[in-house]
């Protein structure tokens, strides 16, 4: 009988020596003193006209209202594929909003060109800004992500 009992409590154990870590998320975080960003580690490529990225962000410590953040992927070739802005004084604290990629090069609301999104290896990039700030305040993070 203790035997049984045993190996049922073994057996009922077993799946937790499974479980997954927890950098088996399928975002890549970007963290900097004023903001944290997330980003899907995998994106699906638009095979014709445009889609939307998901970025969820969460504001840290900043300087004041006239801190800002940009969020660019770009590719091998550090072309621009897709970018967002955020300003401390228009967002929430937190929130999710949409970068734009698209199948085919495109010129966004500011006339910069944004070349297409291609399968491959690309890198996230995190920049903040604070003009109020007298320091001169400003910091830059990456990540990969994979477009496929």
């Amino acid at each position: 009988m203790k035997k049984l009992l045993m190996v049922t409590v073994m057996v009922s154990l077993l799946p937790l020596g499974f479980s997954q870590p927890a950098s088996a998320s399928s975002e890549v975080r970007i963290k900097t003193d004023a903001m944290t960003i997330w980003v899907p580690k995998s994106i699906k490529a638009p095979t014709s006209g445009c889609s939307e990225v998901p970025v969820r962000y969460k504001w840290g410590n900043y300087y004041s209202n006239t801190t800002g953040a940009h969020v660019s992927i770009y590719d091998k070739k550090d072309y621009l594929i897709g970018s967002l802005d955020i300003s401390a004084n228009t967002s929430e604290v937190r929130g999710t909003l949409s970068m734009k990629i698209c199948s085919e090069r495109w010129l966004d609301a500011d006339n910069i060109p944004n070349f297409a999104a291609k399968r491959g290896t690309h890198t996230v990039d995190l920049w903040i800004i604070d003009d109020g700030n007298h320091k001169g305040w400003f910091s830059d993070a990456e990540a990969k992500v994979r477009i496929r």
